[in-house]
């Protein structure tokens, strides 16, 4: 299997997984906004794997579109991050747009809102 898509049937396996999560426990943290954390800083203090983070962004990013029920939607957003990822690996100039690894990529000022909103 190639690794673009293990990476894509790994974040739909998160994603089914997240789908079934039961908050019943309280308000997630990343969900109670306090004024001297932003979105970096709370995923800092509550530690997730990369997969996770991909995952998590790439289902808030995907109900975004409008286009919540069309698993392309979901396929084009994790291919868009992972395209990102690979490009700063392989060119300082990319590294500075895009940012370094999936955590650089995702929380770069400009490219997902719904990871920092």
């Amino acid at each position: 299997m190639s690794t673009m898509l293990h990476n894509v049937v790994s974040i739909l396996f998160l994603l089914l997984i997240l789908s079934s999560i039961s908050f019943a426990e309280g308000m997630p943290a990343c969900l109670s906004p306090d004024a001297k954390k932003n979105a970096e800083s709370i995923i800092a203090s509550n530690p997730i794997s990369d997969h996770e983070l991909l995952a998590r962004m790439v289902y808030a990013e995907g109900l975004s579109t409008g286009f919540g029920d069309d698993q392309l939607v979901y396929n084009a957003i994790a291919w868009g991050v992972m395209n990102r990822v690979r490009l700063g690996e392989r060119s300082h100039s990319m590294q500075r747009a895009y940012g370094l690894g999936i955590r650089g990529v995702i929380f770069k000022k400009g490219q997902f809102n719904p990871a920092i909103s």
